[in-house]
């Protein structure tokens, strides 16, 4: 019981103590702590972020705009409870990319490295969120800067998908040669999602044979690799190959490889009417109820 209701017992006010009630009952709402606030931001943010923007009109997910206006009010409250927390600063950026914004949302990250008790974690992550914000702001030549500036800083842990992010952003600044430089030190990883990821961006770079050979490294212990060696594949004419590694990335993630092949739907459309294809297309058939 609330101290103020406990004094009102104590003295036996009626009216003061009805009053006491209605203040606590109606009006009076304590404040959050900041750790609670930035749970729900977590929550909010994190559920508006699996969900699509749009329904199948093209008209805002109401759903996801309540939980984006909610993340909003609660991280008002957060920055009046701690400026100069990155954490604050790195939802900020979060809500930003949420909503479409990537130059803000860049900005945001920036900010928070800037801030007192940013921790070495924390500003990787931010370097990382920085960059990506703006390259799909479609700035690749201020998002390799970014990289550029704090690739040394970066822990041992990240230098290989620096290299490997840096490398897809010199491609698309029309470096190849340079992408095919910063790629060559992660083939000698000991890691297979860096052998995965160098195998996709010698893919942009139109290198077959090493995106062939790194995401066949890659595959015993990352098989989703087969699904893009598939796609390879394809391209090169070879459809039994294409099949055969599409099968096999199925059989160990069908829900990815399936997620992947709606969003990739025009590239397997030359293969819709076959019918290994279709089966691995078909939708499950739902088990018969009693």
């Amino acid at each position: 019981m609330e101290p103020f209701v406990r004094r009102a017992l104590l003295y036996g006010g009626g009216t003061v103590l009805l009053l006491a009630l209605v203040y606590g009952g109606f009006v009076y709402r304590a404040d959050p702590d900041l750790g609670t606030l930035l749970s729900s931001i977590d929550v909010q943010l994190r559920l508006a972020a699996a969900m699509p923007a749009t329904d199948r009109d093209g008209r805002p997910l109401a759903a996801r705009e309540q939980l984006l206006q909610q993340a909003d009010g609660h991280l008002v409250t957060a920055r009046h409870l701690a400026p100069q927390s990155p954490i604050v600063a790195e939802f900020e950026g979060f809500l930003c990319n949420q909503r479409g914004d990537h130059r803000a949302a860049a900005a945001h990250y920036r900010r928070a490295r800037t801030l007192p008790g940013c921790t070495p974690e924390l500003r990787d992550t931010l370097i990382f969120n920085e960059a990506r914000m703006l390259a799909a702001a479609g700035d690749a030549a201020a998002a390799l800067a970014v990289f550029d500036a704090n690739s040394s800083a970066l822990q041992p842990v990240y230098q290989d998908q620096c290299r490997i992010e840096s490398a897809s952003l010199l491609h698309r600044v029309g470096r190849d040669t340079e992408a095919m430089q910063r790629l060559a030190p992660v083939l000698r990883s000991d890691r297979p999602m860096a052998w995965f990821g160098a195998g996709r961006v010698y893919a942009e770079l139109g290198r077959v044979d090493e995106a062939d050979t790194a995401l066949e490294r890659a595959a015993a212990t990352v098989p989703i690799a087969d699904y893009d060696r598939a796609r390879l594949k394809l391209a090169g004419g070879d459809v039994d190959s294409a099949l055969r590694l599409l099968e096999r990335a199925h059989r160990a993630a069908p829900a990815e490889v399936g997620r992947l092949l709606r969003e990739d739907a025009t590239v397997w459309q030359g293969l819709a009417t076959d019918a290994r294809f279709v089966r691995l297309t078909a939708p499950a058939s739902a088990t018969p109820g009693r």
